[in-house]
């Protein structure tokens, strides 16, 4: 039985000769307090029996006083209880401390002497085990602190990592394209970069002496480039008409632009000629960067010097003007597909000159079927020589007629399953909207793509044109 007393326990066991009471310490090891009672019932049992050592009948008289001792029943019982404290490397420690104690010993050994033997090893035991156990949660202790410490720091680089994986996501951000230019959406990122720098301004300076400062160095470098990009697109805005949505004598336009990042390389304009002529161009340059949107106004200057030259300009012409410009603007290293389009009041046709471009449509409905028909014209892209080659076909029109302009990023668009919308698809769209006016087809059409294309990134720049004829000069409304 084990009772809390003021100052300590008082441990109380049952024995064959009476009860007996023994005192601990308060920090006092039950194991240890365990063993000392089995040591002092082993030598009750010893008083008992007399009191005398008495070798095992199966020893020899030749055996030393070592033997004698190892082999007595108590000190095998002590040397478990030193084995179970201390493990396998007890048993030499234990027969080398019973070695010492008998080598100081005459033979026979007297009893007072054993038992001061017994005593001393039963101390020894003591000792040992409380040595143990004071190694043994020194070492849990200092365990317990180094977890402590390992956690402490897994959770601290934790942060770190989540701080630069904040960081990376940020930097995509300022980088990542995006379609429209709005000095608001500059703003913003603008103002997240400052409101994580100053959040995590600790967690950036923890990772180096010049992490923070190359970070922000970046962050700069990245939104500068941004806001170039963004005024580059606004620039490139100007090139385009005034509105998207235009009326000519003969017809009228509803167009669609959207560069796949803040600038891009698509270009369309439409411009009334001195004849009463409707040209209508739609270019595309390779690539949607810095580069590409700059030559787009290569383009655009040829294209209305041009115009300004020979008021009586042709598709073929107008071509030629403008790969001259390209090509010198290049050298070939940059190219440009377009086409050019003349809608002629007078003759109640449409000229079509492509420079590699995709070709336009005609779609018409006849006897309450819709026709859709490709008008194919053959020729190099823009730049791509010093001398074009490019050859125009002629069609006719009617009132009601609904044409078609566009550049690949409508049938290149790619859905999240990197499936394209199509040539076929885009032609079947276009087809089911022949009666529909300008700028439903428009919309109609774009939603379409957008549908199609889901939460996928645009991959191309997209330019789209509808044009109906509504009239002819002189013809009745």
């Amino acid at each position: 039985m084990l009772v809390r007393a003021e100052r300590g326990y008082l441990l109380f066991r049952p024995l064959r000769i009476g009860t007996v009471m023994l005192t601990a310490r308060p920090n006092a090891n039950l194991n240890t307090i365990n063993v000392g009672f089995r040591v002092l019932e082993l030598k009750l049992a010893r008083i008992e029996e007399g009191g005398e050592l008495t070798p095992s009948p199966s020893y020899r008289s030749t055996y030393s006083a070592l033997d004698q001792v190892l082999s007595d029943p108590l000190i095998e019982e002590l040397q478990a209880l030193f084995h179970a404290s201390l493990g396998s490397s007890s048993r030499v420690l234990f027969k080398n401390r019973v070695r010492l104690l008998v080598s100081t010993l005459a033979e026979p050994i007297a009893e007072a002497a054993y038992r001061r033997l017994v005593d001393d090893l039963s101390r020894f035991l003591r000792t040992a085990g409380e040595r143990e156990l004071f190694v043994s949660r020194a070492e849990n202790m200092y365990l317990t602190y180094l977890n402590r410490q390992l956690a402490a720091e897994r959770e601290e680089l934790g942060r770190l990592v989540a701080t630069f994986e904040q960081g990376v996501k940020l930097c995509n951000r300022i980088a990542e394209p995006t379609r429209g230019t709005a000095p608001s959406e500059d703003e913003r990122v603008t103002s997240e970069v400052i409101d994580f720098c100053a959040d995590n301004d600790r967690a950036l300076s923890s990772a180096g002496p010049t992490f923070r400062d190359s970070f922000l160095a970046l962050t700069n470098q990245l939104l500068a480039t941004r806001r170039e990009l963004s005024e580059s697109g606004r620039v490139q805005r100007m090139l385009l008409p005034d509105s998207s949505e235009l009326e000519y004598d003969c017809a009228r336009l509803a167009a669609y632009f959207a560069p796949a990042a803040q600038c891009g390389g698509d270009w369309w304009t439409s411009k009334q000629l001195p004849d009463q002529r409707l040209l209508v161009t739609v270019g595309d340059v390779t690539g949607h960067s810095l580069s590409a949107a700059i030559i787009t106004g290569v383009a655009k200057a040829a294209f209305d010097v041009a115009c300004m030259a020979d008021s009586k300009v042709t598709c073929d012409r107008l071509l030629e003007f403008m790969n001259e410009a390209v090509y010198d603007a290049t050298r070939a290293k940059v190219l440009m597909t377009c086409v050019v389009s003349i809608i002629d009041p007078r003759t109640r046709s449409m000229t079509v000159a492509s420079a590699g471009h995709s070709f336009p449509y005609l779609v018409r409905n006849q006897q309450g079927t819709n026709h859709i028909q490709t008008l194919v014209s053959r020729g190099n892209p823009l730049g791509a020589k010093p001398k074009l080659e490019v050859e125009s076909t002629t069609a006719p029109l009617r009132a009601g007629d609904l044409i078609i302009w566009y550049s690949d990023g409508a049938t290149e668009c790619e859905n999240e399953h990197s499936e394209p919308f199509g040539d076929r698809r885009f032609r079947r769209t276009v087809c089911d909207l022949a009666a529909h006016e300008p700028d439903v087809v428009r919309d109609h059409v774009i939603g379409a793509i957008d549908a199609f294309r889901g939460d996928a990134l645009p991959n191309d720049d997209l330019t789209f044109v509808a044009g109906k004829v509504t009239r002819w000069p002189g013809a009745s409304r």
